[in-house]
């Protein structure tokens, strides 16, 4: 099975991500005490920048603002334990059914 990761950073124009995705990254951040607090609004602006460089800072990741395999990895691990089954299957197929949860997909073998 390929290693599937999507990237998400702020730029000047919305990631191809959709809202979707980008709502569920602002969730789990707030959810890990996340600073700023952020508006769960789907937009990757500079407040989710700001959030996503605090929360590297705090997991002692590489700071850049740049949602890529290391944070992901960081926060949905953290994000799945604090879960039950049914609630961790529900969300990734909600995730999984939206039309807009159609990320740029990088295959990685």
């Amino acid at each position: 099975m390929p290693d599937v990761q999507v990237t998400l950073k702020k730029s000047g124009l919305m990631p191809e991500t959709g809202p979707t995705v980008i709502k569920h990254l602002q969730l789990m951040l707030n959810q890990r005490g996340g600073f700023p607090v952020l508006i769960e609004d789907g937009a990757f602006g500079p407040a989710t920048e700001a959030s996503v460089n605090h929360y590297q800072q705090n997991e002692n990741l590489s700071v850049d603002g740049v949602v890529g395999k290391q944070t992901w990895t960081s926060l949905l691990s953290k994000w799945l334990l604090q879960l039950n089954p049914a609630e961790t299957a529900a969300s990734f197929e909600d995730l999984a059914n939206s039309s807009e949860a159609v990320p740029q997909w990088q295959n990685q073998y």
